[in-house]
């Protein structure tokens, strides 16, 4: 994710966080993405579950994982 911030631009690397989700080696960090500076602006998440790279929004995320909720 680091070398990803770097080729993007972005200003470093934030996480997402589920209260409902634990894991031994994430804890309950769901997803880790690449903060570009807009919350809508397209930037890289790795889903820490799924263990896979997904490309969208910081925006777009919350309000799909919000809505299962």
């Amino acid at each position: 994710m680091e070398a990803l911030n770097e080729l993007l631009g972005g200003h470093g690397i934030e996480a997402l966080r589920d209260k409902n989700l634990w894991d031994s080696y994430h804890g309950d960090v769901r997803f880790t993405y690449v903060n570009m500076g807009d919350t809508y602006k397209t930037t890289i998440f790795y889903d820490c579950k799924r263990n896979r790279y997904m490309i969208s929004s910081i925006g777009n995320i919350a309000e799909f994982y919000r809505s299962l909720l």
